[in-house]
């Protein structure tokens, strides 16, 4: 009886430890096909004209593991400002969680998933509009820890 509570004891404190393994600035970059000729080009501005243009995004997150509950930020590419993360969620290597962004009068909602290992996480995401009108494809970038 004393080795199981000893064992079970030394296994959820591994847990938890594993969990605290994403507290950090962790940051990425991404291909970003943008049909008005990449960020911040607009139409026919530097990055592309119309149907066309790639750019490359910088990505930037800081989290923070409590237990299974995962807090922390984005700082969006260009901005001098932090969207917080909300509903974020750690369970064993595996992150979920969503950050609201807003374009002009659209409101937009991230939402993230991954899977740590090491000093990366491999992140997919896909952004809706909040009433569902609107959907980008899944895209796919990986962080490093800074």
């Amino acid at each position: 009886m004393r080795i199981c509570t000893f064992v079970l004891g030394i296994l959820l404190i591994a847990g938890v430890s594993f969990a605290h393994e994403v507290d950090g600035t962790w940051s990425g970059e991404m291909q970003n096909q943008n049909r008005f000729g990449g960020m911040g080009g607009g139409m026919g501005g530097p990055g592309g004209g119309p149907g066309g243009g790639a750019s490359v995004r910088k990505l930037t997150f800081g989290f923070k593991a409590d237990g299974e509950v995962l807090t922390g930020y984005t700082i969006p590419q260009g901005m001098n400002f932090q969207a917080p993360i909300r509903e974020g969620i750690i369970k064993g290597n595996k992150i979920w969680y969503l950050v609201d962004v807003n374009f002009g009068q659209t409101k937009m909602v991230i939402r993230y998933k991954g899977k740590i290992k090491g000093d990366k996480i491999k992140l997919s995401f896909k952004t809706v509009s909040e009433n569902q009108t609107f959907a980008m494809p899944e895209q796919q970038v990986t962080l490093t820890r800074q």
